[in-house]
């Protein structure tokens, strides 16, 4: 501990004393972070000995993302030195802040391998990070990294309880259902449940439900990927929004049917059929003609019956 805490000093007095050496013109924003505390030798420098690990002139004068490449520099110095101990390397907040400075920074590639340290290291991966790393693969269409990161969050003890804000499963769910990613959206709606979950068992419940044009979009990616996955939670999650007080909107039982039918599984489909009927039986007649035309709205359904003719038939028989 004694070795840590002096390679701790050590590396904030040599980060200090590279700020002090280089005049730094961003001196009055960096001394806002939390790691460097306002001293006196930050308000009133003196010029010290050259420093063994002297920053880079700046090749952009003028550029405010220097500042941020600045402090992705200095963070590196101060890994670095960390691992000079063998009793000592980084912590979580160590790994934190690297991944917050290279986020920042657009260098994606380099936030994700300190993001996959921090969980080999068997770090907790904080909400803000967690943030971060969605904005970053979504801006920079790296939605397979993302999925992978919130699987592997979902096997460690450490992360496997992480939760998104409800606004953000939303944005996540939204830009899955854009893209078609069936694995993204399904673990935006297994956040969401999580969300409902926790609301109907607080004191005072918080019932929160999913706008059902999200669950009807869902279907519809459940239905271009053939997931069954998707189209299980999808239809699970909109169950459990409405608390059984109304029925699903005819548009949620037309998708779900057609993502039935585009599995192959003309059973379920026709006992969701059935429920549709039941629930929309009442309706006018105009309507009704409508939302059970074989022409137009059960039009999938009946493709999918005939495909195979009377074979087809006599299994849903």
């Amino acid at each position: 501990m004694t070795s840590q805490m002096a390679i701790l000093s050590r590396a904030r007095k040599t980060l200090l004393k590279t700020l002090n050496h280089h005049n730094n013109p961003f001196k009055a924003s960096i001394s806002t972070f939390t790691f460097l505390s306002q001293e006196a030798q930050l308000a009133h420098p003196r010029l010290p000995p050259p420093s063994p690990t002297p920053l880079p002139p700046n090749p952009a004068s003028g550029s405010p993302l220097y500042n941020y490449f600045l402090w992705t520099d200095l963070y590196f110095i101060y890994i670095r030195m960390l691992q000079t101990g063998k009793e000592s390397m980084p912590d979580d907040e160590s790994y934190e802040l690297v991944v917050g400075m290279l986020f920042l920074t657009d260098q994606i590639d380099a936030a994700l391998r300190y993001v996959d340290l921090t969980l080999k290291s068997g770090y907790m991966l904080s909400m803000r990070v967690f943030a971060e790393c969605v904005r970053s693969c979504v801006n920079k269409g790296r939605l397979a990294a993302l999925v992978s990161i919130i699987e592997r969050c979902k096997t460690m003890d450490q992360n496997k309880a992480l939760s998104p804000s409800w606004n953000m499963c939303i944005f996540i769910a939204d830009i899955a259902m854009q893209e078609d990613n069936s694995k993204l959206a399904f673990y935006a709606l297994e956040f969401m449940a999580r969300w409902i979950a926790r609301g109907e068992n607080a004191r005072g419940p918080v019932l929160l439900s999913v706008d059902e044009g999200l669950v009807v979009s869902a279907l519809g990616t459940a239905g271009r990927t053939y997931s069954c996955t998707l189209l299980d939670a999808s239809w699970a999650i909109l169950r459990r929004s409405l608390r059984q007080k109304k029925a699903p909107q005819p548009e949620s039982y037309l998708a779900k049917i057609y993502v039935d039918a585009a599995l192959g599984n003309l059973q379920r489909a026709f006992s969701t059929l059935h429920e549709f009927e039941t629930a929309y039986r009442n309706s006018p007649k105009e309507a009704e003609e409508d939302i059970f035309s074989p022409f137009t709205s059960l039009h999938p359904l009946v493709m999918a019956s005939s495909k195979n003719g009377f074979e087809t038939l006599h299994t849903v028989g």
